[in-house]
């Protein structure tokens, strides 16, 4: 079956709650749960500044894409910003990396915005927003990890 990108509403926040939380912990972060839910209900009822697709393939979620959109300077249109674009490593350089840039250009000209900042060859971007619901045990443990390490 093919790829899909579905996007997702309000009603979707717990599942792509669930989701973070797992896909977070495959890169070795675990997020705290509250948080996550607050953030992911957050973003996906301002649909002003953020559209997020989940990736699907064979009926199966494999990565969500994330856009972010700013006021452009003054007389500039809106900016999107992909600000996540995320695959778990079996579906990553499988090529849907390059599907998810196609589909940003489309839609950047159905919207009519500039996109920037986008590399597909990055598949494992999480958003931003997500790193400050990581528990404070694993941030520690991270940066101990690192020192040690160093």
């Amino acid at each position: 079956m093919a790829t899909q990108f579905r996007q997702l509403g309000p009603d979707d926040a717990e599942a792509l709650a669930d989701r973070m939380q797992v896909w977070h912990e495959l890169e070795g972060v675990r997020l705290d749960a509250s948080m996550t839910r607050r953030e992911a209900q957050r973003l996906l009822q301002d649909n002003l500044g953020w559209h997020t697709w989940m990736i699907e393939s064979q009926d199966k979620a494999v990565g969500y894409l994330m856009l972010q959109f700013r006021k452009g300077v003054t007389r500039e249109a809106p900016r999107a910003y992909v600000a996540a674009l995320y695959l778990v490593p079996p579906c990553r350089q499988l090529g849907t990396g390059m599907l998810a840039h196609r589909f940003v250009t489309e839609l950047s000209r159905w919207l009519q915005v500039r996109v920037y900042e986008f590399d597909t060859a990055r598949e494992n971007k999480h958003a931003h927003l997500f790193s400050r619901c990581a528990s404070r045990t694993d941030l520690w443990t991270s940066s101990s990890s690192m020192q040690a390490t160093a």
